[in-house]
């Protein structure tokens, strides 16, 4: 039951409930199209709770007789919208972040940009929510916009939608329209898996079906938007999930004390448990758990702690702390959804950095496999992502990366990808286990990889410099090899660990069996590209000839040496060298990949 009490609304819990019947912090996103009324319907929902103070609200009087966007007294948007530019234009550009008490729980409400150009905010604000409310505009009913927002929302996890059908009263609060917008989101959202979908007619400027119930609408017997807010249920962690601690920091203050700090992310922990570092795979127990409190016996999902285990082990930044037995899954390959944030259009092949949880990779697109139609919601082959386009690529990572399905962790299925020149983060993506559990199924036992335990860095430091693969292609084996023995010289006089394979010299058996045709690497290739990985895993310098010279072999090249950095180099693109009068030319050739070389790599010592 609610009555109106003075300004604010008093809500009564329905029966068989009490006032101290309370429920976990519920979070609440507000999406939709671009003036759609997101901000007039959180700002009454903020007045009608009582969650406005008095001094604000004299200040949003006057803010309103300034901007002249309402006859009422106070405009409910610009209770949200903070940004001057935000209540000049009348939308909403930065995500607002809120904070509401009704009698059964707390609510922190994102209040996200509807504007096309702002889609990002909204994929930052979906991220850490458990129910969207969607807001259609009544008077322009379901748009591109309303999908793209609802698409993403569903992509990120969230289940639970509040369809809101907004601006009622200027529509005569006609029970037709509703229906017809509640029929068109049934239809378009029946792809999608196990939603939860409450509609709700209202009308945010004056309140109706908000926090009371309409006389305008008698026709509508639902609940009204605060109902459905206290009845919804937040997502939560599984208790039986298992102990995951990303490694945010390594902390070593002075030479008595050495611990590793992070966020917990599942489960529970106390001193004294068995734990498991994971990519290594290394054992230890808990010795002691730190906050910024003291010390601690135990410490569970949400807290930042600082940890130091009972034996000496080699963790860095992006590595995992787990209980034994945890079952985290580790790839140097991933098929996942990406949402495309950036102007310039994604570039096959290119390499961005990969930020998932708090482990920063190299990672290139390989192919993109289709992307989604926004009007019909159903996937079609693609080779390229747009802005705000949504699609489905496969990613080859330069090193494993522990993670998890987006369903089951968050901070473990999700990541952005960076532009590694501007730094500027082009796309958010999710991790699905279906789709990895397919990549590994697909690749023959014979040709899976186990990690040496010696890490790259110890590898540098023991030879002095990082490693590298340097691949030269073109028609003619005698000028191919001309360029690279003397590259190779050149390194070695300084002090480089390199040597030169001659993949021609090396097909072998291999040539004609087909036994790698499952892996879709082209078999002649094989075993001078297994040499080449092998090499540059053993932190050296490793240059390759191979007579080609095509985008088979650079395809093929870039999945093998794809946990190391490396040079393509296609000496065709610069003439016959092959003539005896061309040596100058060959050692200008050298001179240059010399240059390139040495720019990607550190050292000698």
């Amino acid at each position: 039951m609610i009555t109106q009490k003075d300004s604010t609304i008093e809500i009564t819990p329905p029966a068989g409930q009490t006032i101290g019947t309370r429920l976990g912090i519920l979070r609440l996103l507000t999406c939709g199209s671009v003036d759609d009324g997101k901000s007039t319907l959180i700002g009454r929902l903020l007045l009608e709770t009582g969650a406005v103070y008095e001094d604000h609200l004299q200040s949003l009087q006057l803010e309103t007789k300034r901007h002249g966007t309402t006859e009422l007294a106070v405009d409910p948007a610009l209770i949200v919208d903070g940004l001057e530019d935000e209540r000049a234009q009348g939308i909403t550009i930065d995500v607002a972040y809120r904070y509401l008490r009704s009698p059964r729980r707390k609510i922190i409400i994102a209040d996200s940009p509807g504007h096309e150009q702002y889609t990002r905010n909204m994929v930052t604000a979906a991220s850490r929510s458990d129910v969207a409310l969607l807001l259609v505009d009544a008077r322009k009913g379901i748009v591109q916009q309303t999908k793209r927002h609802a698409l993403i929302a569903s992509m990120l996890g969230i289940k639970r939608f509040i369809l809101a059908t907004n601006k009622m009263d200027l529509v005569d609060y006609r029970s037709n329209v509703f229906h017809e917008i509640t029929g068109d989101f049934h239809r378009f959202t029946k792809a999608f898996e196990e939603l939860d979908i409450v509609s709700i007619p209202l009308s945010g400027l004056c309140g109706d079906n908000v926090c009371r119930r309409s006389e305008n609408m008698d026709w509508y017997q639902g609940p009204t938007l605060i109902e459905t807010l206290e009845s919804s249920q937040a997502s939560r962690g599984n208790p039986a999930d298992g102990f995951r601690l990303p490694i945010q920091r390594v902390v070593r203050p002075d030479s008595e004390f050495r611990g590793v700090s992070g966020t917990i992310a599942t489960g529970k922990i106390r001193v004294h448990d068995p734990i498991e570092i994971l990519p290594q795979r290394r054992t230890s127990k808990i010795q002691s758990i730190i906050t910024m409190d003291g010390e601690y016996e135990s410490a569970c999902a949400g807290q930042a702690v600082t940890i130091t285990l009972a034996d000496e082990i080699d963790v860095a930044r992006g590595d995992w702390i787990v209980s034994p037995g945890v079952s985290s899954a580790m790839s140097s390959e991933l098929n996942a959804r990406l949402v495309w944030m950036s102007t310039e259009p994604l570039v096959v092949g290119k390499i961005y950095w990969l930020k998932c949880g708090t482990k920063t990779v190299m990672a290139e697109v390989a192919t993109m496999q289709s992307k989604i139609c926004i009007e019909t919601g159903d996937s079609e082959p693609a080779s390229m992502l747009e802005l705000n386009e949504i699609g489905q690529c496969h990613l080859l990572l330069h090193e494993p990366v522990v993670h998890e399905s987006y369903t089951s962790i968050r901070e473990m299925g999700s990541f952005i990808l960076v532009d590694r020149i501007s730094h500027e983060t082009v796309a958010a993506g999710i991790i699905s286990s279906e789709d990895n559990r397919s990549v590994a199924a697909s690749i023959p036992i014979a040709t899976e990889r186990q990690f040496s335990q010696v890490t790259a860095a110890q590898r540098k430091y023991r030879v002095g410099h990082d490693s590298l693969s340097v691949v030269i292609a073109g028609r003619t084996s005698n000028e191919l090899l001309r360029v690279a023995y003397d590259l190779e010289l050149r390194l070695f006089n300084e002090g480089f660990h390199v040597g030169v394979i001659n993949a021609g010299d090396l097909h072998g058996e291999h040539e004609n069996d087909g036994s790698h045709a499952a892996t879709g690497k082209p078999s002649h290739l094989w075993p001078g590209l297994q040499v080449t990985r092998s090499l540059s895993d053993m932190g050296l310098i490793c240059i390759s000839v191979f007579e080609a010279g095509n985008q088979e072999l650079k395809n093929a090249i870039r999945r093998e040496c794809s946990r190391n950095e490396f040079l393509y180099f296609d000496l065709d693109s610069h003439g016959d060298t092959s003539n005896s009068r061309d040596h100058s030319k060959a050692e200008d050739i050298a001179e240059n990949i010399y240059s390139l070389v040495v720019s990607k790599v550190s050292g000698p010592k």
